[in-house]
């Protein structure tokens, strides 16, 4: 996506002026109406997308956006109600961020386009600071800085004459459709998933510079053999492998590149890489990002623009909507113990068995007994379960320490479901679906890269679909997706199918124990007197985590060092200078 901004000036007479909108975004303008819009529509198909959501609000008005399918973010300036209005997707695709203050509104795709106008001076939002270190992103609304909110999907933000409200328009709702047989959605989810490829995959105007990611899951190898089959012609596909095992998947990868015969493009991300890609990320990343799969995407989407591709189809949201994720599993084992009545459970079970020497029994006791969501993201919560040892008091002193948990519990309760498993699916969709993959990770490397990503498991109807299908056919037993392996039985290799859920991020932990380039430079931003005067960790703290690092064998302490690293490179380039 290209990039949006827009300067509203309210006015001594509350009167809304447009100021500037950059001249590359789509722009339409006449007598009573001026949009500007970046994205793509797939319903209603439009080469002129701010003239078709213009001609849509002059007959809808702000209903307009049930009309529209697709991955935007859109202004529009209604002069004769004086009346804006800037509206971005159901899923939020690429962030809009915005700045009000009595007098003026600024709202704009990169934070930075926002601050270039010196209405103000930026603050960190150390609330928003502390979360990124559990979540390796800031959550929306937060950004980084106290003064600019995120839009949240599927939101629209409505000035007229003045007064400023926030709208939602759409959001996930789990309905119950009655009884409906497994034939029924293995027919529904197959149907629903080919015509949401075909919206996006436009045979005539992109022959040769449309391709996919393929990771080697079922997701990006459904889309991919979809693609083949539709156009029955060569499909691009690209994957990105490492040297370590345990880390590539690109065995998965030919098995479906051979499956489909699709034309598969792959490449090796080495320690060298790392470096080279964070000097050319950190530019884009305009807030703290510390998901390391950011690595691995570039060179993929970099890997597709040097052959000749410039839209790519991915299998992001799948996971989400029919329940793809290990941890689901988990937490269906963890809740077995709670089934059991809390009379047998306190007064009984655990006087018992929680003073035997049973490790793992205790542990699963324990951690069983740990409410949702709160023990669904026990890992992740490192930082906050230790933040007495990790942040420095002074820092402590002056967040809400429990701001983690309730961004967790706000979307864990916000669903009307009795189903624990869609409270959990729409807490995933919300956190790490958009705020990491979708907003931070995929959107800014796009841009970076120049080539378009579309998510067909992200089509409406479909995602809709999903919401309806019972949990038990999503996760029957300890089966991940059932209902959707199902639907692609004798569509996938059986290899694909049965394969265990893979994650995308790089070696890091490894690199940075073997790695003597990768090891000094890291060493180097953490352990500088910059870093330590920020005041936000521990005396000592750094030193203490990079020696736990070289004593574990697992990759836990290493992917957090990461996490604390990525923050340390941003401050460097954003707001040391400032």
């Amino acid at each position: 996506m290209s990039r949006i901004y827009g300067f509203v000036n309210f006015g001594a007479n509350k009167k809304i002026e447009v100021g500037s909108l950059e001249p590359q975004n789509q722009l339409f303008s006449d007598n009573d109406i001026a949009a500007a819009a970046i994205g793509e529509l797939f319903e209603p198909k439009s080469s002129f997308l701010a003239k078709t959501i213009s001609d849509l609000y002059r007959q809808y008005g702000e209903d307009c956006v049930h009309k529209l399918e697709g991955q935007f973010n859109f202004c529009i300036w209604d002069k004769r109600n004086n009346k804006l209005i800037i509206a971005t997707d159901r899923f939020g695709t690429s962030a809009l961020h915005y700045y009000r203050n009595e007098n003026c509104l600024i709202f704009a795709s990169r934070i930075k386009d926002i601050l270039k106008n010196n209405i103000f001076i930026p603050t960190i939002n150390k609330t928003a600071l502390y979360n990124y270190f559990s979540f390796t992103f800031i959550p929306t609304p937060d950004t980084i800085y106290n003064e600019i909110n995120k839009l949240p999907p599927g939101y629209m933000l409505v000035i007229e004459n003045g007064n400023v409200s926030l709208k939602k328009y759409w959001d996930i709702f789990y309905l119950k459709e009655g009884k409906r047989s497994e034939k029924y959605y293995v027919e529904k989810i197959r149907q629903g998933l080919e015509e949401a490829v075909r919206k996006r995959f436009d045979l005539q105007s992109e022959p040769g510079t449309i391709g996919a990611f393929l990771s080697g899951g079922l997701d990006s190898s459904t889309v991919s053999g979809i693609m083949k089959k539709i156009s029955g012609q060569q499909i691009k596909t690209f994957s990105i492998g490492f040297e370590e095992a345990g880390y590539s998947e690109l065995e998965y990868v030919d098995i479906a590149a051979k499956h489909f015969g699709l034309e598969s493009h792959q490449y090796i991300v080495r320690p060298k890489d790392l470096l080279e890609a964070i000097k050319v990320l950190i530019k884009e990343y305009d807030e703290p990002f510390g998901n390391s799969s950011g690595i691995a995407a570039y060179y993929c989407m970099k890997l597709a623009k040097e052959n000749g591709v410039n839209i790519m189809l991915g299998g992001d949201g799948g996971d989400e909507n029919f329940a793809g994720y290990e941890r689901y599993v988990t937490n269906k084992i963890y809740s077995y113990y709670q089934n059991f009545p809390r009379i047998l459970r306190k007064g009984l079970i655990e006087p018992c068995l929680l003073n035997l020497p049973f490790r793992k029994i205790k542990n699963y006791i324990n951690h069983s007994n740990i409410p949702n969501p709160e023990r669904f993201f026990m890992y992740e919560l490192y930082p906050m379960r230790n933040r007495g040892e990790i942040f420095s008091d002074e820092f402590l002193g002056q967040i809400d320490q429990l701001a983690t948990l309730k961004v967790l519990k706000d979307y864990y309760y916000a669903p009307e479901t009795r189903a624990e498993l869609n409270r959990l699916t729409y807490l995933d969709a919300k956190i790490g679906l958009i705020d990491n993959d979708l907003r931070n990770k995929i959107d800014k490397i796009s841009r970076l890269v120049e080539v378009k990503a579309r998510y067909p498991m992200l089509d409406t109807r479909l995602w809709e679909l999903g919401a309806k299908i019972p949990e038990n056919l999503k996760l029957k037993g300890h089966t991940k997706k059932y209902i959707y392996k199902k639907a692609f039985l004798d569509f996938l290799p059986k290899e694909i199918i049965l394969k265990k859920k893979h994650g995308f991020g790089v070696p890091f932990a490894l690199w940075l124990k073997n790695d003597k380039e990768i090891r000094s430079f890291t060493y180097e931003r953490l352990l500088d007197s910059k870093a330590q005067k920020r005041g936000i960790f521990q005396k000592g703290f750094p030193e203490k985590i990079l020696r736990l690092h070289d004593e574990e064998k697992t990759s836990y302490y290493g992917d957090i060092i990461w996490v604390f690293l990525m923050l340390e490179i941003w401050h460097n380039e954003w707001a040391d200078n400032r």
